[in-house]
């Protein structure tokens, strides 16, 4: 390939792949400008509904404060106070909640006649009971049928419960039995400063997502985490709310069957943080909802068409893509143009120059005007060819003075090689006579080695036995311990066996007197008569089982003296089974001693046999790098020699090379040399 080709085909392949990545650049950027586009409309919607949430719990708040110092519910709360707060049918409870029907009744009409809805209006009693639901006629439906009671809502309803016992106001989000409610609560005092309750003013979460979902190109959706289904009963209907993915619960423009994986995906990514996908022409944007105590509690997905944006973005790639594609095709052929009047033409008249010298005409000179690159390319070649001159005028001068150098080179190359030759033959005879060496240390120091292996399993069977002397004492000392132990109790239960001897001898003692007063008694029953009788038939059962307690007496101090010779005959042979076990201990310890000292002597013996396979291993090495040297110097002889022969060989090639030099040189045409130059 010529010049020209290689400069203009990669100089085209340069527009093209700077056309490309140009291309590619815009459309990252674009790209990039979209994603910006997208996030900046997903963060401003986020907002917007954050802002929207906040403003209607902070209306919803600023409703509720107007009823906290009003007289007539202060006057209500009063009442309810009187009797049992904790009562859900108290009367007490019931007449303050017609008063506040009764006395805020034209309120209520007047804001539903303006708004055109009912204020959801809602008072609490401080035990986290309702008082007033105002928006209803009354409280709560029970088996199908509406009734005025104080029912119970403090497991369900935390900001009741956290406005009464923190006594500050709170506004924000949170899952009541409707599903989402935007609350505004506030604390209701007594003139003393008393806390008599809460009122709280709700607004719909649902008619909030309406108005912000206007525009058909726009689509909010809200699910709920499925963990707080059983605080929310009126979204437990799967038809109308149906369970995604066993996580959430769609409760507003969901139908059921209509959620993808890939908007499962959106869902689990958007409970802690914004995510963004986009499909086609639509953008899916999640975010987090979080109660009043900024806890998640569910999720909005907010779709939006984005068709026009990316039709105008697309329309801007294209426009910048052929704008940057027409700047490189200018730029490409300005200096294809460039490159072809400045630097092919003199490359041309180079590449004649070049063949002339390369024919052997070192006389030619080549002209340029030139002041750049090409112009010193001339210049240089220009000196090149007089160098030439020069340097083949001086070869031919050189090659007279080689020829004579190599015969003289040649003579003392045959003097040294026969010198290596006989060096050679003196390094093999050493070399056999050290390997053999080598060959009686490798033996030895396997013996040694076997020698260090073997005291080393001694001396790990020595300690094992060691060890297991430590095991025995340690085992002999807890059987010792033992059997202390049972000799204690051994003692113990002589001791005890005495206090029954004496506590017997006392039930003897009783037994006699028991007699004698039942005697005693059978003598006065006699004296008495028919009157007596009964009561001699009771001295005499008395008497008969007093000789029972006596004979059953004497039976137990019986057994117990027959105790009493065991006990004495364990304790005599437990006292000799703790002298045998401390005569074993003793032994034990003996023995133990003398495994030390075995241990001891097995480590020095086994320590000398490592240091001694250690030495012989050294010399073993030693002898080992000595063969290896003479090895080395053996080869090297033989190298020497074969390089001697070598240079022998091209001695005689450089001969013929310097006869065929002064043949080529005399092809060339060189310029007279001057006078002085020629002495």
């Amino acid at each position: 390939m010529k010049l020209r080709g290689k400069i203009f085909i990669p100089l085209f392949g340069a527009v093209i792949t700077f056309s490309l990545l140009g291309y590619l650049v815009i459309n990252w950027q674009v790209a990039h400008i979209e994603d910006n586009f997208i996030h900046r409309m997903a963060r401003d919607k986020m907002d917007e509904i954050t802002q929207a949430v906040d403003a209607a719990s902070q209306q919803a708040l600023g409703q509720a404060a107007l009823f906290t110092r009003m007289p007539e519910v202060i006057r209500a709360y009063e009442i309810a106070h009187t009797g049992n707060i904790n009562d859900e049918q108290d009367e007490k409870s019931q007449m303050a909640r017609e008063k506040l029907r009764q006395s805020l009744s034209p309120v209520l009409d007047g804001f539903s006649g303006i708004m055109g809805q009912r204020l959801k209006l809602h008072f609490h009693l401080p035990s986290g009971r309702s008082l007033a639901r105002l928006w209803r006629q009354k409280q709560i439906r029970v088996n199908d049928r509406w009734t005025d009671i104080s029912d119970d809502i403090s497991e369900s309803r935390n900001t009741v419960t956290d406005v009464n016992t923190l006594g500050k106001p709170i506004r924000g989000i949170e899952l009541g039995q409707g599903g989402f409610v935007i609350r505004g609560l506030a604390p209701v005092r007594g003139a003393d400063g008393r806390p008599l309750g809460s009122v709280e003013v709700l607004a719909d979460f649902d008619t909030l997502l309406e108005k912000l979902s206007a525009s058909p190109e726009q689509r909010l959706f809200l699910y709920m985490d499925a963990q707080y289904l059983p605080l929310t009963p009126d979204f437990q209907n799967p038809k109308a709310y149906p369970v995604i993915g066993e996580r959430y619960v769609g409760v507003h423009g969901v139908q059921a069957g209509a959620v993808s994986e890939t908007d499962l995906t959106l869902l689990d990514e958007a409970r802690s943080r914004m995510a963004v996908t986009i499909e086609r022409d639509r953008a899916r944007i999640g975010f987090p909802v979080r109660d009043y105590r900024n806890r998640e509690i569910g999720v909005i997905i907010f779709t939006m068409d984005i068709s026009e944006e990316q039709a105008l973005i697309q329309t801007l790639s294209w426009e910048l893509g052929g704008i940057m594609t027409a700047l490189v095709l200018v730029i490409g052929g300005l200096s294809s143009l460039a490159l072809s009047r400045l630097v092919l033409t003199p490359i041309n008249r180079v590449i004649a120059f070049a063949g002339n010298l390369a024919e052997g005409d070192l006389t030619q000179t080549l002209e340029t005007h030139q002041q750049d690159e090409i112009g010193l390319l001339t210049e240089t070649l220009n000196r090149m060819a007089a160098n030439l001159n020069r340097m083949f005028g001086e070869v031919v001068t050189a090659v007279e003075t080689l020829t004579g150098s190599l015969t003289r080179i040649s003579d003392s190359v045959d003097q040294q090689a026969a010198v290596v030759t006989q060096q050679a033959a003196s390094v093999s005879e050493i070399t056999s006579t050290i390997s053999e060496l080598s060959a009686s240390f490798t033996q030895i120091a396997d013996h040694a080695s076997t020698v260090a292996t073997l005291g080393e399993n001694a001396l790990k069977a020595t300690r094992s036995g060691a060890d297991s002397v430590e095991i025995v004492m340690v085992k002999m000392e807890e059987i010792s311990q033992d059997n202390q132990k049972k000799l204690s109790g051994i003692v113990d239960l002589g001791k005890k066996s005495k206090q029954i001897a004496r506590v017997m001898d006392m039930i003897n003692n009783i037994s006699d007197q028991t007699k004698l007063i039942a005697f005693n008694a059978a003598l006065e029953a006699s004296s008495a008569g028919e009157a007596g009788k009964r009561f001699g038939v009771v001295a005499a059962e008395i008497r008969r089982l007093a000789n029972s307690v006596m004979t059953s007496t004497g039976e137990i101090e019986q057994q117990i003296g027959q105790i009493q010779e065991a006990v004495h005959h364990m304790t005599i042979s437990s006292e000799s089974d703790v002298r045998r076990i401390q005569a074993g201990l003793e032994a034990s310890a003996r023995t133990s001693g003398k495994l030390s000292d075995i241990v001891s002597s097995s480590q020095s013996t086994a320590d000398a046999a490592k240091q001694i396979s250690l030495s012989i291993r050294q010399q073993k090495t030693a002898s080992e790098q000595v063969v290896t040297a003479l090895r080395e110097i053996d080869e090297g002889s033989r190298q020497s020699t074969e390089a001697i022969r070598h240079i022998s060989e091209v001695t005689t090639d450089l001969k013929a090379l310097a006869a065929h030099l002064n043949g080529l040189v005399e092809q060339f045409r060189l310029t007279p040399a001057a006078p002085d130059e020629k002495k």
